[in-house]
């Protein structure tokens, strides 16, 4: 079981949460009655009243431009909807998320530590112990989630959404002032774009 089946047991189970699955469940079922629409038209083209086959594959073509627009355009993608927080993933204006793309380079062990704290911060909007989740001193209110010598900064944004930057292994005392730049980098960005995504 990796990290990503981890948040669907987890979100499952507690009947609360909800994966990142959940943010295209709209555009997949708008597919699936526009498919469904094609399947029912086919071979009743000449029916009066019945749109012609071609019109509906042009609404199909159009919906899937939608949709690959709006992924590429994102500026975050939904890790997990819990019942305090929506926690998710920054995007990169070239579609790459770099907290995703170091998790997934992890062990198995240590995704599901991540996977756990995500669900514990999503569902009580709150970690305490400091050796799991800390705000970073002097940053623009950068915060960083702790497995071991692993590192995820992130930080908040309006409307109960909590934004995963990108990760990295510390191997010092102190948090890195890179990390923290780029860290801060990216908040700059997720947050200038994501006033044209509204």
């Amino acid at each position: 079981m990796d990290w990503r089946d981890r948040r669907s047991s987890t979100g499952k189970s507690q009947g609360r949460g909800r994966t990142r699955t959940g943010t295209t469940r709209h555009n997949t079922d708008a597919g699936l009655r526009v498919s469904a629409a094609l399947r029912t038209n086919r071979g009743h083209e000449g029916k009066k009243g019945d749109p012609p086959r071609h019109a509906l594959v042009h609404v199909v073509a159009y919906m899937l431009c939608c949709i690959v627009g709006y992924m590429a355009n994102s500026s975050s993608r939904l890790v997990y909807d819990g019942a305090i927080l929506r926690i998710e993933f920054y995007v990169a204006p070239n579609g790459v998320a770099p907290a995703e793309a170091w998790l997934e380079q992890l062990s198995r062990g240590s995704q599901q530590k991540f996977a756990a704290l995500f669900v514990r911060m999503g569902d009580t909007g709150k970690i305490w112990n400091e050796r799991k989740f800390k705000h970073l001193t002097e940053t623009d209110q950068i915060f960083e989630f702790k497995v071991d010598a692993d590192r995820i900064l992130c930080f908040f944004f309006i409307g109960r959404r909590l934004i995963l930057t990108h990760g990295f292994r510390k191997s010092g005392d102190k948090t890195p002032t890179r990390e923290i730049e780029r860290a801060e980098s990216y908040k700059q960005d997720f947050e200038g774009r994501v006033k044209h995504e509204t």
